[in-house]
């Protein structure tokens, strides 16, 4: 895994305070990932709560290694979220798999997550 990774939030609809511009065009999505194969950056981290980022991903889906996200609050089963969002992209796996709003789930449900996801892994 290369030691930056590129997130892609930005890849979604008008992402960010103070986006201005809105949408980031296909052409520049490219255009991003490009230079970042030139420049040594093979990993990158998306999540479906990104709009369509997965989908815009999924040509690049060989080139890249992925950290995912699910989001913990969710009512969908973590490792379903996984899945769907692997399928999306085309690719097998996830690096890794970090887990939004973990702050607002308790110990039970922290515990839980975290057990779905070991068994799914084995």
């Amino acid at each position: 895994m290369s030691q930056l990774v590129l997130g892609t939030a930005q890849f979604s609809d008008g992402y960010g305070i103070t986006n201005e511009r809105g949408r980031l065009s296909d052409t520049e999505v490219a255009g991003i990932l490009d230079l970042a194969l030139e420049s040594g950056v093979t990993h990158i981290d998306t999540a479906a709560v990104y709009g369509d980022a997965l989908e815009r991903l999924r040509p690049w889906s060989s080139a890249f290694t992925f950290t995912g996200k699910i989001v913990g609050t969710d009512s969908v089963d973590p490792v379903q979220q996984v899945s769907s969002s692997l399928s999306v992209l085309g690719c097998e796996k996830f690096e890794a798999c970090l887990v939004r709003e973990w702050d607002q789930l308790d110990e039970t449900q922290r515990d839980d997550v975290v057990d779905r996801m070991i068994h799914a892994q084995q």
